[in-house]
């Protein structure tokens, strides 16, 4: 009898994710009968950008997985769901997500035949947690700050009673160790009667948070 292509399918070819949380990526391959499940080869590799090289993230030979191959920066983090296998479905997971795992994802598993497929993995960070501070200047005026970390980059705009203010806002944006912007946004209060609310708006998640 003929043998049945061997054929690699994905149910989806970009994936978003959260800074910190964990994410799925999935590939569909022909359901394997039980003794075939320790002939079965599946990589995971990962490419941030196109110029540099492939990262082994997962790599799955004989029944087991050979973690001497994966890259440090995936370890503890990193797995493949190896019971769902049986079902046909070589699943990648990546916890504690960092803006690092960003970028495309092959899938390569071999059985009889040898297929792939590719995807992308978006990575965002909410500006969920906003300090804010207040101090008098040499003017004797109230300066007010409000600073938060996230990723893309996010505008700040100020209110008072639900209105915009208009006066000059100093907004400056700098890059953490992890690659996280921390935005930092600083207001002179003009009327201390008004109460004063900063608004991060973070266009990548369609996001405003504000304290």
């Amino acid at each position: 009898t003929a043998l049945a292509l061997f054929i690699v399918t994905a149910p989806q070819l970009t994936y978003t994710a959260r800074y910190g949380d964990t994410v799925h990526m999935i590939c569909n391959f022909p359901v394997p009968k039980e003794d075939e499940i320790n002939k079965l080869k599946v990589s995971w590799t990962h490419v941030q950008t196109k110029d540099q090289e492939a990262r082994q993230v997962i790599m799955f030979n004989n029944g087991i997985e050979d973690v001497l191959s994966q890259e440090n920066m995936y370890k503890g983090r990193a797995r493949l769901v190896s019971q769902e296998l049986k079902n046909g479905m070589a699943i990648l997971q990546i916890e504690e997500v960092k803006l690092t795992d960003a970028g495309t994802y092959v899938c390569v598993l071999q059985l009889e035949g040898s297929d792939y497929q590719e995807m992308t993995l978006n990575v965002q960070a909410s500006y969920s947690k906003i300090a804010t501070s207040s101090h008098v200047t040499e003017d004797n005026e109230i300066s007010l700050t409000c600073e938060s970390l996230g990723f893309p980059k996010a505008e700040v705009y100020w209110k008072t009673n639900g209105v915009n203010v208009s006066s000059p806002v100093n907004t400056s944006h700098s890059r953490t160790s992890d690659g996280l912007y921390r935005t930092t946004s600083t207001i002179k209060a003009v009327d201390m009667n008004q109460y004063y609310n900063c608004v991060f708006w973070n266009e990548a998640l369609n996001e405003e948070t504000e304290a």
